[in-house]
């Protein structure tokens, strides 16, 4: 079996990514830092379940999430590699670490997302903004 090139492992997790603000009928446009955050660790999480599904090494994953945050979040590669290395030491913190509880959610999003739930993975995301009181920033008809 040949194995697939890390830029096509990219393409599919943006185009997850994307599938999932669409989803959740989040638009890119308005959205505050604030939001962009929690949907980044929410995103590391699936990038790492999917690592995981694929074999891939960490540093690959490290890799794709770096390129994730900058297709779907639109982080320039500095703030996405400063943000990944934040994301990757919050999965060592405690349980009242909220960034490792959103890359948990994250994680769980990618079964969902293969599982073909999407109303669960609506959720789980619309979720982390009722818990963080951040407003979901929904697109106008």
């Amino acid at each position: 079996m040949t194995p697939i090139p890390l830029l096509d492992h990219r393409k599919q997790l943006t185009a997850h990514g994307k599938d999932l603000l669409r989803l959740c009928e989040i638009d890119f446009a308005t959205m505050m830092d604030t939001q962009r955050q929690p949907c980044g660790a929410f995103l590391f999480g699936m990038t790492y379940a999917y690592g995981k599904a694929q074999r891939l090494k960490p540093s690959d994953v490290h890799a794709l999430i770096i390129g994730v945050l900058v297709d779907v979040l639109h982080y320039t590669t500095e703030q996405a590699t400063a943000f990944s290395f934040k994301l990757v030491h919050a999965t060592s913190g405690g349980p009242k670490n909220t960034l490792k509880a959103i890359i948990h959610r994250g994680i769980e999003g990618h079964r969902q997302l293969t599982a073909g739930d999407q109303a669960a993975l609506r959720q789980s995301l619309s979720a982390i903004f009722e818990t963080s009181k951040e407003p979901q920033v929904v697109q106008s008809n």
